[in-house]
């Protein structure tokens, strides 16, 4: 579940760099990842940690208490930075299949007739086409942000991003100084002209199609 595992760095990231402290959110997530990591030591192999190997040098006891505000935010909370699809659809869609709930059970079901449901465990690479657009986005936005908070100006990189979603036709949006989203395009060198494109196709209209009630419950996307 790679996709999802990039989507949860996207909704941490923009939660981390776009907050009026980065620092003091960066240093939250580090003190909880860092905790769980000795809970889990301690859990699975009875292994005690050495403290001394905190990548924040800082008494166990304040890094409970960065790791508990860290956690009051929950990631449903920590994606609105972003632009809803994200998280509404792609994330809470792609952990019922890596939880294997009810509906992604369904995506085994590859026919069913009057003796019942027909089974299919093996490879497939159905709806593969959504997996690939939304991961595309997501790195693409990964991008902008770590190029927005470094300063890094790229708008080669951008232009040519841009050129590769408009042959998709979908763009996906980023992150801007007015607080809007823009699309990628906007990131270009001012006075440059972006490719022709044909009709831009949401995301949301993608995962549509995925979701319609006219083909087979979700679940057909997965990394089997």
């Amino acid at each position: 579940m790679l996709l999802r595992s990039n989507v949860n760095l996207l909704v941490n990231l923009a939660y981390i760099v776009s907050d009026q402290n980065p620092n003091e959110r960066a240093k939250e997530f580090v003190a909880d990842s860092w905790i769980r990591y000795t809970k889990f030591m301690k859990g699975a192999f009875d292994h005690e940690v050495n403290p001394a190997d905190s990548p924040i040098p800082l008494p166990h006891e304040e890094l409970e208490a960065l790791s508990e505000r860290w956690c009051k935010v929950n990631i449903a909370d920590r994606a609105k930075k972003l632009p809803e699809h994200h998280y509404k659809t792609g994330y809470k869609f792609y952990s019922g299949i890596e939880h294997s709930d009810a509906l992604a059970l369904f995506g085994y079901i590859a026919d069913w007739n009057e003796i019942g449901p027909r089974i299919e465990s093996g490879p497939s690479d159905s709806h593969l086409e959504v997996v690939l657009m939304h991961s595309a986005e997501v790195m693409a936005t990964i991008l902008d942000y770590v190029c927005r908070y470094w300063g890094i100006d790229r708008p080669d990189v951008f232009r040519e991003l841009s050129g590769l979603f408009s042959a998709f036709g979908t763009e996906p949006t980023l992150p801007c100084s007015s607080g809007r989203h823009a699309v990628i395009s906007d990131r270009m060198a001012p006075g440059a002209v972006p490719a022709q494109r044909p009709r831009k196709q949401p995301m949301a209209t993608i995962f549509g199609a995925l979701t319609s009630p006219h083909r087979l419950p979700l679940g057909a996307v997965r990394a089997r």
